[in-house]
């Protein structure tokens, strides 16, 4: 993993910037501040979420595609736990916000079904730049993904002192070592991660070719 300072240049940042997920957020924001519910209200619905359920949410959640006053968030709901086989769609609700007890915080609605694979991406706008956000998922039943965060970009003219990128490559599954992804969210002078992307193998999983 390299870790790239870059003092005035400002580069274009893909999908592969993925958002950080930490358990332990969730788990201080749960005992601390909602003894274990946060009650959202949600126009008029309102709805208990659990902090702590989120096996409705296998594959976590990510963030990509920031500008400086917008973010695209993504995840996938496990269908076979909340929703029969025969629902054409299913809503979901994001919520966003500066604040990592969500004291002030938005929350969107968007539906997604099994065309799409159960995934969703929200594009969020109006947002601040150069400005961390907290967000998190949650499903009708009440079932809710782990907190991540992003960040938004600096605006074209922003003076910056420095801008830090972690830059992540190709890993073998089979083979790898991914230390590098589990220690990028706890360099907490990593503004941003890009992700440079894969290959297709060529040689036969849990193999390295002589060449």
């Amino acid at each position: 993993m390299n870790f790239v300072t870059i003092k005035y240049t400002l580069v274009f940042i893909s999908f592969s910037v993925l958002s950080f997920c930490f358990p332990e957020l969730t788990e201080n924001l749960n005992l601390n501040l909602f003894d274990s519910k946060l009650e959202q209200s949600l126009g008029d619905l309102k709805l208990n979420i659990d902090i702590n359920s989120n096996y409705s949410f296998k594959h976590g959640v990510a963030s990509g595609d920031p500008t400086a006053d917008s973010v695209i968030l993504w995840t996938r709901i496990t269908p076979s736990h909340i929703l029969n086989k025969s629902e054409d769609s299913v809503p979901l609700f994001v919520s966003i916000s500066e604040f990592a007890n969500f004291e002030s915080s938005r929350t969107y609605s968007v539906l997604t079904n099994k065309n799409v694979d159960y995934t969703v991406k929200v594009d969020i706008k109006e947002l601040k730049p150069d400005t961390k956000y907290f967000y998190f998922f949650t499903t009708l039943t009440g079932d809710s993904s782990r907190i991540g965060y992003t960040k938004t970009l600096p605006t074209e003219d922003a003076v910056l002192k420095s801008l830090s990128f972690s830059v992540h490559s190709c890993s073998n599954y089979a083979n790898g070592f991914f230390t590098a992804y589990a220690m990028a969210p706890l360099k907490k002078s990593v503004d941003y991660v890009i992700h440079l992307g894969d290959y297709i193998y060529e040689y036969q999983n849990g193999y390295y070719t002589d060449g």
